[in-house]
């Protein structure tokens, strides 16, 4: 059976194409957060997932009982049926019209958006993965599986390494799936289903085999950035990969600034989208970073003086219970550590190169990916170093005198 003939089968009936949008826009008293003033909602179209066959990702408050959303440009809002309509339409209104600030803050166009957007959810992206790095030989083989042995579209180059064990293996293919374009990475999961097939000693169905390689539910993340109004929050929000989690307008408890609240969220989404489509951010970056570039971007409250807080230590969120004390506005001095930065950067694109760095990072030992307790990554700290005035280790040791300058 050809790669093309396995596609047809066996993938066309859920890689499916996000639709676009209808012009359907009314007016509302619904506020943009504490200033409560009239504002406009983007155009868009209420839709079921039955007949659209797009589903809420897995791995999600939403993908559970909900398969109706609304979607307009660049967004889509799942939520429950309980919400009202206006909840939906203000979610998608709030994202809309922070979308394109947050990607100019951050350096980065649409285009760049959608091009390092993943095609399919991290679930999907880890399985294949994983399968290339698996200590689990499959056929009897005395050697695990050797992307640069089957004929690819874009072929995988073999490091010197890659019999070591099964960490450094994850490190290269995750760098090489990070590497391919949206079209690339299509390609590439047709190949892993063709070669998952090869490699068995059992006859599936092809149903059975992509949910073998690929796993089950929804599987393909979708273009447009996802909005699950979850019902865990009434108050911020939540930024992932794939979008944000947001509580409904309904169910705020607060007065807050919603547009800095949305802005703040669409700032990690992008993050996530670059730097780590696949492996978790905040499983490798430092959460001073994370919180600070997005809060001080957001325009939210930046500290005013450091005296009493190694703020670059927190490396994990745990970390903040030995740095801080009670009464510390966490955010805030996570801000005032990335203002030195933003300020004080070699470049417009030292940022964006540095989440690109991350991305496609290979070097480094079999740990290079993990973070520890007040210890950052190797793959934070090289991309640190090499986009940053100043390496991380003489961030940390002289932060509080550069921060006095």
């Amino acid at each position: 059976m050809t790669k093309l003939s396995l596609f047809v089968i066996s993938l066309s009936f859920f890689l499916t194409a996000c639709s676009g949008s209808d012009s359907d826009s009314s007016s509302s008293n619904g506020g943009n957060g504490s200033s409560g003033s009239e504002i406009k909602y983007v155009a868009g179209n209420f839709k079921n997932s039955a007949d659209t066959e797009f589903y809420a990702p897995d791995g999600n408050d939403c993908s559970i009982k909900n398969s109706y959303y609304f979607e307009s440009e660049n967004v889509m809002v799942f939520g429950s049926n309980d919400y009202p309509e206006t909840d939906y339409k203000y979610a998608a209104t709030l994202v809309e019209n922070n979308f394109g600030t947050a990607l100019s803050k951050m350096g980065f166009s649409k285009e760049d958006f959608y091009n390092a957007r993943p095609y399919y959810t991290a679930s999907v992206a880890n399985r294949v993965i994983r399968f290339f790095s698996d200590d689990v030989y499959l056929n009897d083989r005395e050697k695990p599986l050797n992307l640069g042995e089957f004929n690819l579209n874009l072929p995988f180059v073999t490091p010197s390494d890659w019999d070591s064990n099964e960490r450094g293996r994850y490190k290269h293919i995750r760098a090489y799936w990070n590497s391919l374009s949206t079209s690339e990475k299509y390609i590439f999961t047709v190949e892993t289903i063709d070669i998952y097939k090869k490699t068995l000693l059992v006859e599936l169905s092809d149903e059975e085999l992509k949910q073998e390689a690929l796993g089950f539910g929804s599987i393909k993340a979708p273009r447009k950035v996802f909005v699950c109004l979850s019902n865990r929050y009434t108050v911020g929000g939540e930024g992932n990969v794939l979008g944000m989690n947001l509580p409904a307008k309904s169910s705020r408890t607060e007065d807050e600034d919603e547009n800095k609240v949305v802005l703040h969220e669409l700032i990690h989404t992008i993050q996530h989208n670059f730097a780590a489509p696949v492996f978790d951010a905040g499983s490798m970056m430092d959460n001073w970073f994370l919180e600070g570039q997005a809060t001080y971007l957001a325009g939210q409250s930046v500290a005013s003086k450091t005296e009493g807080y190694n703020t670059p230590d927190v490396v994990r969120h745990s970390d903040e219970n030995s740095i801080f004390d009670s009464s510390a506005k966490r955010y805030d001095q996570y801000a005032l550590a990335y203002s030195y930065l933003e300020k004080n950067k070699a470049s417009a694109s030292s940022m964006k190169n540095m989440l690109m760095d991350i991305r496609t990072y290979t070097g480094g030992s079999d740990n290079a990916l993990d973070v520890s307790p007040m210890v950052s990554s190797e793959v934070f700290e090289y991309a640190f170093d090499k986009n940053m005035p100043l390496t991380l280790q003489e961030y940390k040791g002289n932060y509080h005198s550069l921060l006095a300058r």
